[in-house]
């Protein structure tokens, strides 16, 4: 080859090259932007004071930070923004257009007092068409009434007023509250509220305390079921409808699990409780089915959020933990392994509980009505993500798939074992009495680390990757409460974080800007009492993406999301097929949609229910002539000589061959015993199995005995 050819092609490849790194450095900085406080307007910041009364060893639960919530308050079609702090005010911010923020928190009236404030929810509780806001007091403080702030309409200046009538409506709730959502349980058309408690616990506690507050649980203890009478009237009925129950609940998501029409609930709980999902049993009452639905849940669960995020029309969910993904982190923090402890929550009933997230898969429905599940966590890299507070499922690039953004960070590494390993050596009590340390002292003591929060892009429902650096985006904090909304009307999907000593963020999604997806935005007008069409299903079809999502807005950790339904849709221009499904069942179909717009759709317009589909049914059913042999494992604890196994090597279960023994053209089964235990062999004839007699010895080296 000519020298000089060869010289032109080798720098035609090198600038190739070149301009490939070009763009994807591009990439990976312009999919979001931290815009500034200064720049938004928006100075909030959950900051903590540490003193004698107020501090974490008085309080566990310090650091648990606080929530965002999401509404258009002034009913002027852009997102407003309310942040609750723990030790500040909460603050309420008005969308000025171009990520500009107005501070309205005094001429409003929602700044909160001296409560220790959690989570916070948006929801048009009285059916006026003017947003309000719940608010959740949890703490060991004074006054621990939940807030409920009515929106009365606007003052001459257009700042919306606000006025909590939480006791007028009997939704004063008085349990260490993290946070609140609204569902109609009951399906007679308006909305019910469900509180989610977490009463203080001693971290020391072990199964057997958890079982005992679980066998004697008392209603103070409990979540709490709250049923919409009309004339703005609840009236509590945990006990009647099946929920009295002892648990730590740090999330709650609400969605029809199961799609049979009614609203189902999950609550992801901390420590050794186990998780509860509750399925609606249309009768007013509920129904708990983790067990029989999951393989294992998350230990120390975290924020939930739900969504179909492989478009297969099932409603997948994910939970978070706190295992990091750092080395020292992990071993620094880790929690105990203790093997006895692990079988005697199981012996209890408390499920199968690991500390890690959990992604679990839908996998289909049951005829009884149970949805179960496939945990795929780990397949996907999505179990260790650190301390993780909320998740939210949204399709943030416009592709069509909905990808997952994590929070992260704890103030103070609580779990150190060195620094409570020094706590053990240090007399605290006598020092604190001769005044040698102070509360601040032993807490400035305690170590941290600022931790990323982690964006996982959905490769087209196959998997996920972290798009941290690809997308530009980066946090490192201490970061808890967090929500979506469009802020700017431009069809992609920004986001709001609260975090602990230091301002929220506002994050700006470029996407629509770079032109990089299409989307459609949906706009319900629900019925009379439910305007915001709660529990509302949307099916939306294009010619190679099928998408589901059922409407909510209380998702991830603390926080309420925007109203708006927002759906990617990458480069259709158009979406061939809508159905709504409203939740009385009514519907309406579309054709033809155009994309990038805010379609608004009115219930009133909704024609008669189809007829509800069958509950799935199955390819395969069990045999009425079932083989009459049970596997029996033999005890034997792995973990006792090698903790740090990965998992039981002893226990696989039995061995299973199929072989045609006889030549009579039917295969027979070969089942094999654990240790101390004989094999059997099944001889299939004429469509039936049976155990062959005194023809086939067991030569297994336990027994060598003839079958009988």
């Amino acid at each position: 080859m000519n020298r000089t050819l060869l010289i032109y092609i080798l720098a035609y490849i090198c600038l190739c090259l070149f301009s490939c790194d070009v763009d994807d450095v591009s990439a990976r900085q312009n999919r979001f932007e931290n815009l500034s406080a200064d720049l938004t307007g928006v100075h909030f910041s959950n900051d903590l004071e540490i003193n004698d009364s107020m501090n974490f060893f008085n309080y566990g639960y310090f650091y648990m930070g606080g929530g965002v919530a999401v509404g258009d308050f002034n009913n002027d079609q852009l997102q407003d923004i309310y942040f609750t702090g723990n030790m500040v005010d909460n603050k309420l911010y008005l969308n000025q257009e171009n990520f500009q923020f107005k501070d309205i928190t005094q001429e409003a009236g929602v700044a909160s007092d001296d409560r220790w404030i959690t989570g916070c929810a948006v929801v048009d509780i009285n059916a006026d068409g003017w947003d309000d806001i719940y608010v959740s007091v949890a703490g060991k403080w004074k006054d621990r009434s939940n807030i409920l702030f009515i929106n009365k309409g606007l003052n001459a200046n257009g700042i919306p007023q606000f006025e909590d009538q939480a006791k007028e409506y009997g939704l004063d709730d008085k349990g260490y509250s993290i946070q609140t959502c609204f569902l109609d349980y009951d399906q007679d058309g308006d909305l019910d509220v469900f509180v989610g408690n977490y009463e203080p616990t001693p971290f020391n506690y072990l199964s057997t305390d958890y079982k005992h507050l679980i066998d004697h649980v008392q209603w103070s203890q409990s979540d709490h079921l709250y049923r919409n009478d009309g004339n703005n009237q609840f009236t509590d009925v945990t006990e009647e409808a099946g929920l009295l129950s002892y648990g730590l609940t740090i999330g709650v998501i609400a969605q029809d699990f199961n799609k049979d029409g009614y609203t189902d609930l999950y609550l992801s709980n901390d420590f050794h409780t186990p998780d509860y999902f509750y399925l609606n049993n249309g009768d007013g009452t509920f129904r708990e089915v983790s067990k029989g639905s999951m393989q294992h849940t998350a230990f120390y669960g975290m924020g939930i959020d739900a969504a179909d995020y492989n478009n297969d029309g099932l409603m997948d969910f994910v939970q978070l933990d706190m295992a990091a993904a750092d080395n020292f982190r992990s071993k620094a923090n880790m929690a105990s392994m203790d093997v006895t402890r692990f079988w005697r929550m199981v012996d209890y009933g408390f499920h199968y509980q690991y500390m890690y997230n959990a992604l679990q898969m839908a996998q289909g429905i049951r005829q009884d009505g149970t949805p179960y599940y496939a945990e795929t966590a780990k397949t996907y890299g999505l179990d260790k993500t650190d301390w993780s507070w909320a998740c939210l499922f949204a399709d943030y690039d416009n592709d069509g798939f909905k990808d997952l953004y994590i929070t992260n960070g704890t103030r103070r590494d609580i779990n150190n074992k060195d620094y409570f390993q020094w706590l053990e050596r240090v007399d605290v009590s006598l020092k604190i009495k001769y005044k040698e340390l102070s509360i601040q002292d032993l807490t400035e003591k305690m170590p941290f680390q600022k931790i990323d929060n982690q964006m996982f892009k959905n490769t087209d429902g196959t998997g996920f990757e972290n798009a941290n650096d690809f997308w530009g985006l980066e946090l490192k904090g201490f970061s808890n409460g967090a929500a979506y909304a469009d802020l700017d009307n431009d069809g992609d999907l920004d986001l709001i974080v609260n975090n602990i000593d230091s301002s929220a963020t506002i994050i700006k999604n470029l996407s629509t800007e770079n032109f990089e997806g299409n989307y459609l935005k949906i706009a319900l007008k629900g019925p009379e009492n439910n305007p915001d069409g709660l529990a509302t299903k949307i099916y939306l079809s294009t010619d190679k993406i099928q998408q589901y999502q059922e409407h909510t807005l209380v998702r991830g950790f603390q926080s309420s999301v925007e109203k708006n339904i927002h759906f990617g849709l990458g480069s259709h221009e158009q979406v061939d097929r809508i159905k709504i499904v409203w939740p009385d069942g009514k519907m309406q179909i579309l054709e033809n949609v155009a994309s990038n717009q805010l379609l608004k759709i009115s219930y009133a317009n909704a024609g008669p229910s189809e007829k509800a589909p069958s509950l799935e049914s199955s390819w395969f059913h069990e045999s009425e002539d079932v083989i009459s042999w049970n596997h029996e494992e033999n005890d034997y604890n792995d973990f006792a000589k090698e903790v740090l196994l990965p998992h039981k090597m002893s226990a696989f279960g039995p061995a299973m061959a199929l072989a045609d023994l006889d030549g009579d053209g039917i295969e027979d089964i070969y089942l094999g015993g654990a240790k101390g235990k004989c094999a059997q062999i099944y001889h299939s004839k004429s469509k039936s199995l049976q155990a062959i007699g005194d023809s086939i010895y067991c030569r297994c080296a336990f027994c060598r005995y003839r079958w009988r």
